[in-house]
């Protein structure tokens, strides 16, 4: 059962990706979706990362345990900046002559990958404690299972929007094969070593806050300003914002 619930947790973000294939109005979409995956994954920090990567780092004092944050999280941001040195160059102003249109999806994959990269490790920590958790009380891991899930939808959406103009097929059905499955994996890796470090699976998720955090501000936030007063971005917000506020509430 703990297997199967990492694995469900994994699945719903395949319906995310199978919701964006039935919508018809694409760029109504694209900006929504923006907004949305902003507002989820800076809710998905406040209200979920940050408090667990405290929990994992109960045993040290205060002073450690907010050197230990910033540094990791910074660690993180400066990872996943490498890993945007790889992708096309891209930028945040655009026009509609063809040249800027292929601009803008080279931009809008580059925000696809290096968002799949960092979820991928947030869905692998993610499937460790509802693996865990699973164990200790089947109840209490459907609820967790049942939050992740909900969470991965939006994301899910936001993921198969960005990679939707990608050319290579063959690796973005890899992609989402990696991010359905990382979840189970998080699950396989506690049953092979049997228990993982607290301190370890906080620095961890520190890591995955900075990518998160670069995502955010580096990314997507350049994509809100430029679509803030458009009914869709504030749509997208809101959205986001109430998803986050139905998963803490479950």
């Amino acid at each position: 059962m703990a297997f199967l619930i990492t694995l469900i947790a994994g699945l719903l973000f395949f319906l995310g990706v199978l919701i964006i294939n039935k919508v018809k109005n694409k760029e109504f979409v694209y900006k929504f979706s923006s907004a949305l995956a902003f507002s989820v994954i800076i809710w998905l920090l406040i209200l979920d990362i940050i408090p667990e990567i405290m929990t994992s780092f109960k045993v040290m004092g205060e002073n450690k345990r907010i050197i230990y944050f910033l540094g990791f999280t910074l660690i993180g941001i400066i990872m996943l900046k490498l890993l945007d040195s790889l992708v096309p160059v891209h930028t945040h102003s655009h026009t509609d002559n063809e040249t800027n249109t292929l601009e803008h999806n080279n931009h809008l994959v580059h925000i696809g990958i290096i968002t799949s990269v960092a979820l991928i490790i947030h869905n692998i920590i993610e499937g460790m404690a509802i693996y865990s958790m699973s164990l200790a009380s089947l109840k209490s891991g459907l609820l967790m299972g049942f939050g992740v899930a909900l969470h991965n939808i939006p994301l899910g959406m936001e993921i198969s929007l960005t990679l939707d103009r990608a050319q290579d097929k063959k690796n973005k059905i890899l992609t989402y094969l990696f991010l359905i499955l990382s979840p189970l994996l998080g699950g396989l890796i506690v049953a092979i070593f049997n228990n993982i470090n607290e301190i370890f699976l906080g620095i961890l998720m520190c890591i995955t806050c900075g990518m998160l955090i670069y995502i955010s501000f580096f990314e997507l936030f350049g994509e809100i300003k430029n679509n803030i007063k458009q009914k869709q971005t504030i749509l997208g917000l809101i959205t986001g914002l109430l998803l986050m506020v139905i998963t803490v509430f479950l």
